[in-house]
């Protein structure tokens, strides 16, 4: 759920006239004629049973054409048909949907006054018995070891590691291309992880889904994309698993799929009660997720991306300001940027975001407002509005997809930016590739370059103002290296951590560690075979491939 201040309509001075304007698409003309169709539909009980009647009848046939995109009226329309007592078509939408998408979660309807004698009908207790069945095929299709691959022959490859020099751990390692190539491909599959959650302290099992496309060759890396669903952040307990019903909420794959055409790996996360990524470090799951799928499949480490609809949009935003490390760009299709401290993190990887321009949920303008302040942080964020939809991605495949397509084959990530500007807050974990912020001290001057800045909210006219400091306390660092030296300019953080790489620095000399002006760290940087290991072991990325780290106080 959303802060209740962040719901508060926000006024803020226009960006400047240099700011980036927000990007306009459209909706293609297939997409249009489909939006009409879909909001002629107008279930109303309130209307007369001969109009609803002839509604079901347009949405049956709607669906023949359509069966994806109006497979949630199905549900309302078993409800009229209970209500108005005509049993057989009831069950017959109930078939509809067993057959389309394995569904068959009726609690909300059996606790209506009206349809709870659903439950009581013996055909329809026999169709759960089958679904039961059905679940359970499904599941051992989705098994990895089904089409051949077995998930852990990596990681046993790794425990058999006899090598001992740093340089050849790293060297090796680099350059792994160990990889199995499934017996079939253009298949789901799905895994189950134990992710560490720094929100929770404990260690929590996740499931994930993987769409392994028909080109893919475990010869070559491949491009991957994260999928983040949306509806889920208030919800009480974890989605139920029907895998059709998850593919059809997913633009990527449904109604047609577009990930044969563009060889794309996909990776679909279930997420979980207590796996929360608007709390600090919650996101970490999904780089936990990437890093176990990359430990079986060969996946390109400098073309990964994460992308969001709604709950997952509004996820999309917060990795991309607490640590979007392992992605090269992402993707918020109708999120939310929380008004949270470390706004200026937003965009310094290419972030790209999609917002209805009717969205009643998000509104536009709010969006405008923070993309406005963001703008003037001169960040990479890239505001795109959808013109004629609302809070939904319905219509998304034909416009905002292909969309995003292009722009994911633009967009590499480089692990290794000479310079990157950083911000944090206390007791909340930011990281950007190789510069990591460990401690924050609010109680420190910040420093003069350090400016803080406010948004100005106000619930309506008659309300005095909300004053909302972005930056109060928080934590600031401007890094850069060059000849083996690293500078870095600190406000208010009294330590931090940097990671590594042999194409950064030569570690056969001594590395140098300047703050603020002052020498923190100057001598050579001891290489651990276990430390390059472990981290490989860890995050299977054969890129951003640390051979060290050193923790350097600030003052």
């Amino acid at each position: 759920m959303l802060p209740v201040w962040s719901l508060f309509v926000l006024g803020w001075q226009q960006p400047p006239a240099s700011a980036p304007l927000p990007r306009e698409i459209s909706l293609s003309e297939r997409g249009l004629k489909t939006k009409a169709v879909y909001d002629a539909f107008e279930f109303n009980f309130k209307r007369s049973e001969k109009d609803i009647r002839r509604e079901i009848q347009d949405i049956l046939q709607a669906y023949q054409k359509h069966p994806v995109s109006y497979s949630m009226w199905l549900s309302w329309v078993m409800t009229a048909q209970v209500r108005y007592k005509d049993r057989e078509g009831a069950m017959a939408t109930a078939r509809r949907l067993v057959d389309q998408f394995h569904e068959l979660n009726m609690d909300w309807v059996l606790d209506d006054d009206a349809t709870k004698v659903v439950g009581e009908w013996p055909e329809f207790r026999e169709m759960q018995k089958a679904l039961e069945a059905k679940r359970a095929s499904e599941l051992r299709k989705l098994n990895p070891l089904s089409i051949g691959l077995d998930p852990d022959a990596n990681r046993t490859r790794l425990a058999e590691m006899r090598l001992r020099d740093p340089m050849q751990v790293y060297r090796t390692l680099k350059n792994w291309n160990l990889y199995d190539q499934p017996k079939r491909t253009g298949a789901w599959i799905m895994r189950t992880i134990r992710a560490a959650q720094p929100v929770n302290r404990y260690s929590l099992p996740q499931q994930y889904l993987v769409y392994i496309p028909k080109g893919y060759r475990a010869t070559r890396p491949h491009r991957a994309l994260t999928y983040l669903y949306g509806g889920w952040m208030s919800a009480s307990q974890t989605r139920p698993f029907w895998h059709q019903m998850h593919l059809s909420d997913n633009p990527f794959f449904s109604p047609n799929n577009l990930l044969d055409a563009s060889n794309l790996i996909q990776i679909y996360p279930l997420n979980q009660p207590g796996a929360d990524p608007v709390k600090p470090g919650g996101g970490s799951v999904y780089a936990d997720i990437l890093a176990d799928a990359k430990s079986y499949l060969n996946i390109d480490d400098s073309r990964c991306y994460m992308a969001g609809f709604s709950d997952g949009g509004t996820a999309t935003f917060e990795l991309a300001r607490e640590n979007p490390t392992d992605y090269a760009a992402l993707f918020p299709m109708n999120g939310y940027p929380l008004f949270r401290r470390n706004l200026r993190n937003l965009g310094e990887r290419p972030l790209i975001s999609y917002s209805g321009v009717e969205d009643d949920l998000y509104p536009i303008a709010s969006i405008r407002k923070v993309y406005g302040v963001a703008a003037k942080r001169n960040t990479k964020w890239e505001a795109v509005e959808v013109k004629g939809v609302g809070h939904d991605s319905l219509y998304y495949q034909d416009s905002v997809v292909p969309d995003i397509l292009r722009r994911m084959d633009k967009e590499t990530r480089n692990p290794l930016p000479s310079a990157i500007v950083l911000e944090g807050a206390e007791n909340e974990p930011t990281r950007r590739d190789w510069l990591q912020i460990v401690k924050v001290d609010p109680g420190m001057a910040a420093a003069d370059w350090h400016d803080e800045w406010k948004i100005l909210g106000k619930t309506s006219e008659d309300k005095p103002a909300m004053e909302i400091i972005l930056n109060q306390g928080q934590g600031m660092v401007k890094a850069q290296y060059e000849n083996n030296i690293f500078k870095l300019s600190t406000s208010r953080v009294s330590q931090v951590k940097l990671f590594l790489h042999p194409d950064m620095v030569d570690l056969s000399r001594e590395v140098e560690v300047v703050v603020n002006g002052v020498s923190r760290f100057k001598g050579k940087v001891e290489l651990s075979a276990q430390y390059i290991w472990r981290g490989f072991s860890e995050r299977f990325d054969r890129q951003a491939l640390w051979a060290a780290e050193l923790v350097v106080p600030t003052a």
